[in-house]
């Protein structure tokens, strides 16, 4: 039998567990081959895999814009792939009839936003706050700055998003989120995030950043007096070696 499922299904007894992540750039050049057309596709190469990248070389981004062209036989595929270069309406254009990536994202989103256990409505905070940073990884002291919570405490939160495939673990204590599911973040936290609370996630997570970067000089600089006269307060990372602070 096999079952699929938006959540782990960790506890199946007996269950072989397969972990399917997006497609890689060549796989989803040929999906949308499958769907728009392939020799189409080969006349512009270029455009086909900046399509494919817009698309996060998620399935079924891939099959709605592919069906987008294929409706529009006069759509040369450059097209399309500009019109889903502005990120402010990339979801928009990522819709087709009944197929959306923005309803497939807020069927996960609402099921914590709206459960009664407060591990996953901060969780699904959590989620749209992290729609505030702008880089593709980021750690659980980060993610703690942006909650103003311990990192005990936003690592639960971040676990519960991994499980609902909202983020994925990248290596200890640290998470990354595909480009189209921080879009979707970002347009739940301005809708459900007040600005107030929004700008003070954000200084919040700036000082972390602050604060790290001044312990990680300590560590590899101990007798540089840079910085001395200025200091942050917030929690961050156990950097005890240079390698840790490098990174």
């Amino acid at each position: 039998m096999l079952i699929t499922s938006r959540q782990v299904l960790s506890t199946l007894d007996g269950a072989g567990h397969v972990h399917l992540d997006v497609l890689r750039a060549e796989q989803a050049v040929h999906l949308l081959g499958r769907v728009a057309g392939v020799e189409r596709l080969a006349a512009e190469p270029g455009a086909a895999s900046d399509l494919a990248r817009q698309c996060d070389y998620l399935p079924l981004a891939l099959r709605i814009a592919g069906a987008r062209l294929a409706a529009r036989p006069s759509w040369p595929v450059h097209a399309l792939a500009e019109r889903l270069g502005d990120e402010r309406t990339r979801l928009d254009e990522l819709e087709s009839a009944d197929l959306a990536v923005r309803s497939c994202f807020q069927v996960s989103y609402q099921a914590l936003t709206a459960s009664e256990d407060h591990r996953d409505r901060t969780a699904g905070r959590l989620f749209r706050l992290l729609g505030l940073h702008r880089g593709p990884e980021f750690s659980t002291w980060t993610a703690a700055a942006l909650l103003g919570t311990s990192p005990e405490a936003a690592e639960t939160a971040l676990e519960r998003l991994v499980d609902a495939q909202l983020l994925a673990a990248v290596g200890l204590h640290r998470y990354a989120m595909h480009d189209l599911l921080l879009l979707f973040a970002r347009e739940q936290a301005a809708r459900d995030e007040p600005e107030a609370q929004r700008r003070a996630a954000l200084e919040r997570m700036l000082d972390c950043y602050l604060a790290t970067m001044q312990r990680a000089q300590q560590v590899l600089q101990p007798g540089d007096p840079g910085g001395a006269g200025w200091r942050v307060e917030a929690q961050t990372p156990p950097l005890r070696s240079w390698t840790a602070a490098l990174v």
